[in-house]
């Protein structure tokens, strides 16, 4: 945006367990957020969506905290990325996320006033705007229900330009590729006395600007990355294959000594040697 500041954060270094790395431990001095109307929708999780615990996998969900809608809201994975050659993780923002509460029951505190919901797709935010009739959704209205679509002209939403999107290096956990996509409208009434606003029926959510907040990795830092930790990791992962290969060809050979000695003493054991007492020579029988 415009590197205004965006709150005091204390996140975990992950010194005393990794899986908590980089996760907010509080926001503004608050670990519980008071804006919504239960304890699990004010809950603080994840982390900003910069940085994740290491060694991620495709069956995870990356939680991330975001101060534009004041909740937290989940990823999950998408398909498999490749910028500037480093293989990446694509994670993103699943429909389920924006679902009213009457289709998704977790969803019911982010209804505000406490029982006033909003259609899927869209979220009062005026609880932590100082008051201001500000809805946010996802640009042009993308997962929200036909009914608020079909209420503005002129709309186009479209997955591929609309969504949310982290693409993580799945060994450190270090988004390489982010777009943060955003829309903010204003929530409209009729009101008798303002003539622009008598075709109102009621209210309408009306779409103000979106926004899309993206930053992805230069070739100079993806070039120093790929010298410090991919090629390693790779020249790693070399020598572990190399090493289990040797283990099973030093198994194989065990085997086959094993084997040709076995043979050998079975040859030998079917050898007899008799003994002429009266001669000083040997005869020796196979049987």
């Amino acid at each position: 945006q415009n590197g205004s500041d965006d709150g005091l954060y204390s996140i975990y270094s992950g010194v005393k367990s990794a899986d908590n790395f980089a996760f907010i431990k509080s926001w503004n001095n608050m670990s519980i957020l008071p804006y919504w109307t239960t304890e699990t929708c004010n809950v603080i999780n994840g982390s900003d969506g910069t940085l994740f615990p290491p060694f991620v996998q495709k069956d995870d969900r990356k939680y991330l905290f975001s101060t534009d809608i004041c909740r937290s809201i989940y990823a999950t994975f998408d398909s498999e990325q490749t910028i500037r050659d480093i293989d990446l993780l694509r994670f993103t923002v699943p429909p389920k996320v924006f679902l009213d509460h009457n289709h998704n029951p977790a969803n019911e505190g982010f209804c505000t006033p406490h029982g006033v919901c909003l259609p899927s797709g869209l979220l009062n935010v005026s609880s932590c705007k100082q008051g201001a009739p500000v809805v946010m959704s996802l640009p042009h209205f993308l997962y929200a229900d036909p009914v608020v679509q079909d209420a503005v002209y002129g709309l186009n939403p479209n997955k591929i330009e609309h969504q949310t999107i982290l693409d993580i290096e799945p060994n450190t956990g270090v988004v390489m590729n982010a777009q943060k996509k955003l829309q903010v409208n204003a929530y409209i009434r009729n009101v008798s006395h303002i003539t622009q606003t008598l075709k109102i029926k009621d209210h309408i959510v009306y779409p103000v600007l979106w926004l899309n907040e993206s930053a992805e990795i230069d070739a100079k830092s993806a070039s120093d990355f790929k010298s410090a930790v991919q090629t390693p990791v790779h020249i790693t992962q070399a020598v572990q294959y190399g090493l289990i290969v040797l283990g099973v060809l030093f198994i194989i050979g065990a085997a086959f000594w094993f084997v040709k000695v076995k043979t050998s003493q079975t040859k030998e054991d079917d050898l007899v040697t008799v003994v002429d007492d009266n001669r000083d020579t040997a005869h020796l029988v196979v049987q």
